[in-house]
């Protein structure tokens, strides 16, 4: 069973998920777009923000899963609501 954390609003300001939720680091995680707008998402080894735009857009209600040391997250532009967690 997947373990869900409190939904996360992002803002056009890089974010790492990990700061906050080290369990997240090296675990097999999931990211989800609740919107109302669109999410950038990098999963990332570093500890520095992404210096640009790189990694994967999500619309509205997609979801990534992946693995890495940290989970940056960004609205494209305004905010978007982020569902988070770690997956079986």
């Amino acid at each position: 069973m997947a373990k869900s954390e409190p939904d996360y609003t992002a803002t056009t300001a890089w974010h790492d998920l990990t700061v906050d939720y080290p369990e997240l680091s090296n675990a097999t995680a999931f990211i989800q777009d609740k919107g109302p707008g669109q999410l950038l998402v990098n999963f990332s080894p570093s500890s520095s923000q992404p210096t640009d735009n790189s990694g994967v857009v999500l619309q509205y209600l997609d979801a990534i899963t992946g693995t890495a040391a940290h989970l940056w997250v960004k609205a494209v532009q305004g905010t978007a609501n982020v569902a988070f967690g770690l997956t079986d």
